[in-house]
């Protein structure tokens, strides 16, 4: 029997929403069987958790990108599972405001082993914190800017949002924690634009393109267009139409 005392190890212990988890417990008896626990409370969308049963190898560890849980939520080794696998404690949540926002949040980790509950909470960062956000209020165009930490010009993506309107900041903010500046463009559902997704004129996003063109931190000649839902359908339209877009992710 193992006379150590239990110890959870999680990294990143503050790093970007897209960072890959490593979780690891070592001290525990082999063989034994300990419950792991993730929960996160979200100011819209309330509390979420997951939970799983691990067997403790021949060692008295785990690691938890390559052990198979016994029971609970998923059934594969992937230490990610603890945030996909999330599901609202309040069935009526609203999942959509999981997506939205920037603001960092703080995933905890519980782990009952032997009578013993350890712990430890993680930062997730929707945003680099050295990333620069400019509000873009102009009659022409209506976006937000996110430009990454550097001298520039960068190579730059132009961020498209789906059939829910507004500015799509939440992958914008990705792509500039990655070295891209990103513009994250409206093109209905904000004040001076269309409320709705219906007759929206192409020469809005005509002008779009030629702000990125002038602007002196960001590189045009390396230029892509990212959309999502409806807003993938908008990216594949305007690159088939304009050749300053280099290349497209839809």
């Amino acid at each position: 029997m193992s006379t150590s005392r239990p110890q959870l190890e999680v990294r990143p212990v503050d790093g970007i929403i897209d960072e890959p988890l490593d979780i690891r417990l070592s001290g525990l008896t082999p063989g034994e069987r300990v419950t792991v626990r993730a929960s996160v409370d979200f100011n819209q969308a309330g509390g979420w958790s997951t939970s799983v049963v691990y067997e403790a190898d021949d060692d008295g560890a785990l690691d938890l990108n390559a052990q198979v849980p016994i029971s609970g939520a998923f059934d594969r080794a992937d230490a990610n599972a603890f945030i996909w696998s999330l599901r609202p404690d309040d069935p009526g949540a609203n999942a959509r405001s999981l997506a939205e926002g920037l603001a960092p949040y703080d995933l905890r980790f519980r782990v009952e082993s032997g009578g013993l509950v350890i712990g430890q909470s993680i930062v997730r960062r929707a945003v680099a914190e050295d990333v620069k956000v400019i509000e873009v209020r102009e009659p022409s165009i209506q976006a937000n800017l996110f430009l990454p930490n550097g001298p520039g010009p960068f190579p730059t993506v132009l961020v498209l949002g789906g059939s829910g309107g507004g500015f799509p900041d939440r992958p914008a903010a990705l792509f500039a924690s990655h070295g891209f500046a990103a513009v994250s463009l409206a093109y209905f559902g904000v004040e001076g634009l269309p409320p709705e997704l219906r007759r929206i004129p192409l020469e809005y996003f005509e002008s779009a393109l030629a702000w990125i063109g002038e602007h002196p931190l960001l590189n045009a000649e390396r230029l892509a267009v990212s959309g999502t839902s409806r807003g993938g359908e908008l990216a594949l339209l305007l690159a088939s139409r304009y050749r300053e877009i280099r290349s497209v992710v839809a």
